[in-house]
């Protein structure tokens, strides 16, 4: 007959909540580093996807700026128009 542990005997903890913060640092970086990718693509579909990815991590906005106000010179309206968006959000959050 196999014997199963309870709970206590595992030391399980289930009064807190674990710290996943290194791991959303992380993932927020990877994403950043995909969204300035993704502005680099002859595809303006796939830069407008970078701007607008950059617009939502807020906590890369001092590298998002600059790159920003670069796209506002690309070529597609649609591209600079979402980056000019983007830069009033990340402007007034400041």
């Amino acid at each position: 007959m196999r014997k199963t542990n309870t709970p206590e005997q595992l030391s399980l903890d289930f009064t807190t909540k674990p710290d996943f913060s290194h791991g959303k640092a992380a993932l927020s970086k990877m994403l950043f580093q995909a969204y300035m990718k993704d502005l680099q693509s002859d595809n303006p579909r796939r830069r407008r996807k970078g701007v607008k990815g950059l617009e939502s991590l807020r906590e890369f906005t001092r590298e998002a700026i600059p790159v920003l106000e670069k796209a506002l010179k690309d070529q597609d309206f649609r591209v600079w128009q979402a980056a000019a968006a983007a830069l009033e959000t990340l402007h007034s959050d400041r």
